[in-house]
């Protein structure tokens, strides 16, 4: 391997204007020894905790995150302590055309806690092992490459929401929203791979609909609200039985469905009714020709899944056309979001009321989720039926677009209906 030619930079960043101590990142440097393979980058941070990333440079342009995704160490976590760090890089298990112009050089950034990168990386074993990253790219293995992100690990997206106006429809009713802080969103609908790694492995009584090739990588189906979030009697956020409890309890994050204004805001990803997320123009009722790169849905071209209720099945019978897709199967929106239209629909936190009631909530978020005001809607009534957002397999086109809202009884699931996760931007 050609021995890398470096020079260092540092550099800072940080949302923190009003504390007395910032992060700070100095001292960095940059080293490969003679006839070794392996960097190793050195840096002190002050003024800490922080988040610390690592951008690794030649000419002063970025080489590319994926060809330094293998990066270890002190680096795409939480660094605490004011001494040196070290980050350590392969080249050449990542940068396969290593092409070098002036130099290397590493640039060391600190994020402040309140302030943190756009993805972040949850495992599911329990060890709260938290990961963050500046880009999708960055991740090691490839988002999409990598089973584990559709597994046994939860990749959340940051949304830019605090304090930005926007249209939400609600119904017939378009209204003003202002969310009042960004949330941590999930990349992909929760996989029955994944609730399988929360839960030790057990279904709940009624399993999955979907079976078929790689079911792991397909979304979880036929839930119900009450699985979700108030089974046999432990209401979220208490584990155990609840599973988006018992998420929280293994991340060390606040694990919940996203309020209806979450999830369009994160689905429009910036724009207005009549666009899909990726910003083309919605076209059809039955059938979308847009909508068929995003998701699926009834009348998607050349769809085949296979589905079985047993979930101890060890080959799908009969073989049918329909079902859900393994996430990540279509394109995501302009945020990175995976079947936020079509797959299936997504449970949310809010109760479902008559249109002219959502119109006076003026964008208001979900009351607070917890045991006492369970059951309730924005307005405060009590409500037994619930949110359903995105459309599944079995909906026309129109059905999946943003603003759509359907409803389903918080104790019924069915075998298109699933849910995404978000958590607020809370470094614990």
């Amino acid at each position: 391997m050609k021995k890398i030619a470096p020079f260092v930079a540092a550099t800072l960043l940080t949302a923190s204007v009003c504390a007395a101590l910032v992060p700070e990142v100095s001292g960095v440097s940059f080293s490969q020894p003679s006839g070794t393979r392996l960097v190793t980058i050195r840096y002190t941070l002050t003024g800490g905790p922080a988040i610390v990333t690592v951008d690794i440079r030649t000419n002063g342009v970025s080489i590319g995150a994926a060809n330094f995704a293998n990066v270890e160490g002190d680096v795409n976590r939480k660094v605490t302590g004011d001494t040196e760090h070290v980050i350590t890089w392969r080249p050449d298990r990542s940068w396969p055309n290593l092409e070098i112009s002036g130099g290397v050089d590493a640039v060391v950034s600190a994020w402040s806690l309140d302030a943190p990168p756009d993805y972040m990386v949850a495992e599911l074993d329990g060890s709260g092992a938290l990961r963050y990253y500046t880009c999708a790219e960055a991740l090691p293995g490839g988002l999409l490459s990598n089973r584990v992100y559709r597994t046994t690990s939860l990749v959340m997206r940051r949304i830019h929401a605090k304090g930005i106006p926007w249209t939400m429809r609600g119904g017939n009713y378009p209204h003003t929203v202002i969310l009042t802080n960004d949330y941590y969103i999930g990349v992909f609908e929760i996989t029955q791979g994944q609730y399988l790694t929360a839960n030790n492995g057990s279904y709940w009584a009624s399993s999955f609909f979907t079976y078929g090739p790689d079911r792991d990588l397909r979304p979880v189906d036929n839930v119900s609200y009450g699985n979700l979030r108030d089974y046999d009697g432990h209401y979220w956020p208490d584990p155990p039985g609840n599973i988006l409890g018992t998420m929280g309890a293994l991340t060390g994050l606040a694990i919940d469905l996203p309020s209806e204004a979450q999830w369009e805001f994160a689905a429009r990803a910036g724009y207005a009714e009549g666009r899909w997320g990726d910003g083309s123009g919605i076209s059809g009722n039955d059938t979308d020709a847009n909508l068929d790169r995003l998701g699926r849905y009834r009348n998607s071209t050349g769809i085949t899944a296979f589905y079985n209720v047993d979930p101890k099945a060890t080959a799908a019978t009969p073989a049918v056309d329909g079902g859900t897709a393994i996430v990540g199967s279509y394109a995501p929106n302009d945020w990175g979001l995976y079947d936020m239209c079509g797959n299936v629909r997504e449970w949310v936190l809010d109760g479902w009321d008559n249109n002219d009631v959502v119109k006076n909530f003026g964008g208001a978020v979900n009351i607070d989720p917890n045991s006492e005001n369970h059951g309730k809607t924005l307005n405060g009534s009590s409500s037994y039926t619930r949110v359903l957002k995105g459309g599944g397999w079995e909906d026309v086109a129109s059905t999946c677009r943003p603003s759509w809202r359907g409803q389903r009884l918080q104790s019924n699931p069915d075998k298109d209906v699933g849910f995404r996760v978000v958590c607020p931007v809370v470094v614990p």
